[in-house]
């Protein structure tokens, strides 16, 4: 895997990183909707596994500007709304997960 080449260059250099990078995909029925999508990500949000892991988004307002980018702006903006609605933070942490940064990282790395 990549990603472990790269912890182990981190972990050499005294740089932490998360464990696991974990990307979600648009191939399918999440890509249909917005409730399609929010329910896709709440079952794999269940499927990452322990330790620290980061997922990357692309959060966006609506505007014209951002339609004027791409025919899948709309992603964004479902990124967006997904992970400002406080009930998605309420879920997450339902399932044991913990919002941290890259300075909390650092920390727990250091211990």
């Amino acid at each position: 895997m990549l990603f472990s080449k790269f912890r182990d260059y981190a972990d050499h250099k005294g740089v932490a990183i998360p464990d696991y990078l974990i990307a979600h995909e648009w191939d399918g029925p999440q890509s249909d909707s917005y409730e399609n999508f929010r329910e896709y990500m709440f079952e794999h949000f269940k499927t990452f596994p322990d330790g620290v892991s980061e997922t990357f988004i692309h959060p966006s307002l609506e505007s014209d500007e951002l339609k004027g980018t791409s025919g899948v702006w709309y992603r964004r903006v479902w990124e967006h709304r997904l992970f400002a609605d406080p009930a998605t933070k309420e879920y997450l942490e339902g399932l044991g997960f913990k919002y941290i940064n890259y300075r909390d990282l650092a920390a727990m790395r250091a211990k």
